[in-house]
């Protein structure tokens, strides 16, 4: 609510002719409040131009930015105590998918490893960002929400994220992966990893809708 205010106050100023300063990496709120957009990348100004220009010249960047191995990756926040080094599919059984069903179960598999030699490690908090293409957050998958974070964990090894029906509607989308030991951010990296979910009886009505990112279960009957 508080950054719909926001964005409502920002297109109101803008509608007045007046100059607005707006700098994001959410490309709708970019697309319905600018004209014309710069990109910025280490520092240094690589684009500036209508804003539909703009956007799509930072869509290209970081697709290209995707295509580098996770471990070897710069781009990242943290004190790099813990770094990720790969992403994968799977389903709970362990066996590996390369596309995930919407309405079936998934696992996010994130492997990782020590920078310091640590034997172990405690405690620790994962969390795992589904963005949208145009770098919309949609879900939130962290730790802390369900089983607690980790009282402590080895140096090195695979933790995995188990989601029951997944729920997204079929397209594209990126991660971001987060850790943290002992409360300092640890590894924070965006567009870790993209994948494609494609369409699967959710409901059971052989039906799926063709608006928005997510599902919801519901019924519906008369009061």
């Amino acid at each position: 609510a508080f950054q719909s205010k926001c964005l409502g106050k920002m297109q109101q100023v803008a509608n007045q002719a007046r100059t607005v300063l707006f700098v994001s990496h959410n490309m709708p709120a970019v697309a319905k409040l600018c004209s014309s957009a710069v990109v910025l990348h280490g520092g240094e100004l690589v684009f500036q131009g209508p804003v539909n220009e703009a956007i799509q010249c930072y869509l290209d960047r970081q697709q290209k930015v995707r295509s580098c191995p996770l471990a070897q990756r710069s781009d990242r926040a943290g004190d790099r105590r813990i770094l990720f080094e790969g992403v994968e599919l799977e389903l709970p059984n362990g066996a590996p998918i390369q596309t995930p069903i919407c309405g079936d179960d998934l696992a996010i598999s994130l492997t990782y490893r020590s920078t310091h030699d640590e034997q172990t490690l405690g405690p620790v908090q994962i969390g795992i960002d589904v963005c949208s293409q145009f770098d919309e957050r949609i879900a939130n998958f962290t730790t802390t929400w369900t089983t607690g974070d980790f009282a402590s964990i080895p140096g090195y090894g695979t933790i995995r994220c188990i989601i029951p029906r997944l729920a997204l509607l079929p397209g594209v989308y990126n991660l971001d992966l987060f850790a943290a030991v002992g409360g300092n951010q640890a590894d924070y990296i965006r567009n870790a990893f993209t994948f494609e979910v494609v369409a699967g009886d959710y409901f059971g009505s052989g039906k799926i809708p063709n608006l928005g990112y997510v599902m919801m279960q519901h019924r519906w009957e008369m009061a």
